[in-house]
């Protein structure tokens, strides 16, 4: 990916420097079970890769929830270094698309807040070594910006690091151009947190008739975030 350097300060600049400290990572893993438990029913011998880790909190998620071989990629140095004194897992400091392409291969990949932060032009490529990365059968999981949602321009702009913004329609776009043969947008209420769901149902109406002046097609995520289920 281009210009990699702009996400080597990534902690400091974007993450404010805050440790992942004990308490955080409870919260997150509370997060993470209602959000992702549901994907992850069956045999814990599947291979799962978390492809921008940071400090590895969706490693050591899935790592509680029995999986063995667990993965976590990222660029900033500092940040995996914080992974491995608190997981014990596999972290690798590497760019994610020199990895995905080193052969290994996965039955689950995710994509938390990855996407936004690739450019245009090389999407189709790293979503494309996404998919090869992944056994037959094998799926993905993407969370990024909703573009469809009234406040869309600003949730992208707010980070410098971000680059590329998606509605479902793109991601639809994006994910058949590199190869996935199905893309099932995830239960978007589920995804939410209390405020998040009370907000959706405070800002619909706006949405709708946002949506009608616009014309054209009409989004059914009206979430600050859009969350997809990749399938190979």
């Amino acid at each position: 990916m281009s210009d990699s350097s702009r996400y080597r300060d990534y902690d400091r600049f974007y993450l404010g420097g805050t440790r992942a400290d004990a308490e955080r990572r409870r919260r997150y893993c509370r997060d993470c079970e209602k959000k992702y438990g549901f994907l992850l029913e069956g045999g814990r011998e599947r291979r799962i890769l978390d492809v921008g880790c940071a400090a590895g909190m969706l490693v050591g998620y899935l790592k509680g929830k029995g999986f063995a071989e667990v993965v976590g990629v990222d660029l900033n140095e500092s940040l995996i270094e914080q992974a491995r004194t608190e997981v014990e897992a596999e972290f690798i400091c590497t760019d994610a698309l020199d990895f995905l392409r080193s052969g290994q291969r996965f039955d689950i990949i995710f994509l938390l807040n990855v996407v936004e932060h690739i450019e245009r032009d090389e999407l189709v490529v790293f979503m494309t070594a996404v998919c090869e990365a992944l056994q037959p059968g094998g799926f993905a999981v993407v969370r990024t910006p909703n573009m469809s949602h009234v406040m869309a321009a600003a949730h992208l702009a707010d980070d410098l690091t971000h680059c590329t913004g998606l509605t479902e329609q793109s991601l639809g776009q994006l994910a058949r151009r590199a190869g996935f043969r199905e893309v099932a947008p995830l239960n978007q209420f589920r995804m939410q947190n209390w405020k998040g769901g009370f907000k959706a149902m405070v800002s619909w109406p706006l949405h709708k008739w946002l949506w009608w002046l616009r014309g054209g097609s009409r989004p059914t995520v009206i979430y600050r975030n859009l969350y997809a289920q990749l399938f190979k």
